[in-house]
């Protein structure tokens, strides 16, 4: 009897253990895994203007063709418009502050119209 009391309670540790492991390895979320990374922008020429892409370890996390926040499927005039706005995006991205979505006020304030 005291034989499967002890494997009983064998089984349940291990599956805490087991439950643990795979939570604290798979279970964490997107933000602290790109935290961990390296994240840079890029700037490319499209059918539009400028745009950029926001890299994690070289592999594009965000695509962006068009100026975000603002009406219309126009790209960047330049590329260092495109540039500016990539940096503000890996900012906001860092700070964990949600979606790095960009309004129309951060645009003018970058000299974006």
């Amino acid at each position: 009897m005291m034989t499967l009391i002890r494997r009983f309670w064998v089984v349940i540790v291990f599956f805490i253990c087991l439950t643990i492991f795979l939570i604290t390895r798979y279970g964490s979320s997107n933000k602290q895994r790109v935290k961990s990374k390296g994240i840079t922008e890029q700037s490319f020429q499209s059918e539009f203007g400028w745009g950029y892409d926001i890299l994690v370890n070289d592999t594009i996390l965000i695509h962006q063709d068009v100026i975000p926040g603002a009406p219309g499927n126009n790209g960047f005039k330049t590329e260092a418009q495109a540039l500016s706005v990539g940096k503000l995006v890996i900012e906001k991205i860092k700070k964990k502050k949600g979606i790095p979505a960009i309004n129309p006020l951060e645009l003018d304030s970058l000299g974006i119209k």
